[in-house]
C-alpha cells in the first residue's frame, strides 16, 4: 500500500535551498522537505504552458478540413479539424503525425480508414516523397523519418543523452522531452520497439536527479512506466500543496 506522501513530510512556506541549483520541484522537495512559494510554482507552470503551445503551434497557413466522427460504443459525436500536410520544410511534420496518430487511436480508425484520410489531406508533392501509399501505419512512419532526416544523428544522440531531470522544473516536462527524443533516435537508427523501450528506460534512470532516483529505489520501482506514474503522482501532490501557500 502506498503511503500518504504529503502527510509523511512537513509542508510549509519556505523557499527551496538556494544550494540546490537547477533541479525540478520534486527533487528539491525530496532533498530539503521544503516547498517553493506558490508564485514560483505558478510562474513555472505558465512558462511551461507557453513553451508547449509555441512548440505545437504551426504558423504555416495550411488548408484545414472539418469532419465529424461518431464513437458508437460511447454514443459520442465530435469534430476533428484535419490540417492538410502541404510543406515538409515549413510545417511541423513530427507533431502533425503524432496528432494524427492520437486521433486515429481515439476514434479507432482501421488501416483502410487511415489510408483514405491520409490520401485526402497529404499533398501530391509530399505523397511523391513518401513513396508507396500502401497503409496508414507505413505512411506515418515514413513521415516521421522525413521530418528528422535533416537532423545530424550525432547531434540528435547527444541531445538525447544530455536530456536530464535537472534541466526541467517538472518531471512531466522531462518525460515528455525524453520520450520525443527517444522516438527520433529510434527512427534514425531503425531500432525495434524492444530496443526503443530499453533505450528510453536506461536513459531515463541514468539521467534522474539523485534524490528522485533514491526515492524510486526505496519504492522498488525499476521500470519506466511505473516510475513515470509514481513521480507524476508525487509531483501533482507537491504542486497542489505548494499552491495553498501565498
Amino acid at each position: 500500500m502506498k503511503r500518504n506522501f504529503y502527510k509523511s513530510r512537513s509542508f510549509y512556506k519556505n523557499p527551496y535551498d538556494v544550494g540546490l541549483g537547477s533541479a525540478s520541484y520534486l527533487e528539491r522537495y525530496l532533498q530539503s522537505n521544503a516547498l517553493t512559494t506558490r508564485s514560483g510554482i505558478m510562474n513555472s507552470l505558465i512558462k511551461w504552458d507557453t513553451k508547449t503551445k509555441e512548440k505545437q503551434t504551426d504558423s504555416f497557413p495550411a488548408k484545414t478540413t472539418k469532419a465529424k466522427f461518431k464513437m458508437t460504443k460511447l454514443d459520442i459525436t465530435f469534430e476533428i479539424n484535419f490540417v492538410h500536410l502541404e510543406d515538409i520544410k515549413q510545417q511541423k511534420i513530427f507533431k502533425w503525425t503524432e496528432d494524427f496518430e492520437s486521433n486515429a487511436k481515439t476514434v479507432n480508425w482501421n488501416e483502410n480508414q487511415q489510408l483514405i484520410i491520409l490520401n485526402n489531406i497529404i499533398s501530391p508533392k509530399i505523397q511523391k516523397e513518401i513513396g508507396k501509399m500502401d497503409s496508414g501505419t507505413n505512411i506515418l512512419a515514413k513521415q516521421k523519418k522525413l521530418s528528422i532526416d535533416s537532423y545530424s544523428l550525432p547531434a540528435l544522440s547527444t541531445e538525447f543523452k544530455e536530456c536530464n531531470q535537472t534541466k526541467f522544473d517538472f518531471v512531466r516536462e522531462y518525460c515528455s522531452e525524453l520520450e520525443e527524443l527517444n522516438e527520433k533516435v529510434a527512427i534514425s537508427l531503425g531500432n525495434t520497439p524492444k530496443e526503443t523501450a530499453i533505450l528510453l528506460s536506461t536513459t531515463f534512470f541514468a539521467n534522474l536527479s539523485p534524490h528522485t532516483a533514491i526515492y524510486l529505489q526505496k519504492q522498488n520501482i525499476s521500470t519506466y512506466d511505473q516510475a513515470k506514474y509514481e513521480l507524476l503522482r508525487l509531483e501533482e501532490i507537491v504542486i497542489s500543496e505548494a499552491k495553498k501557500y501565498e
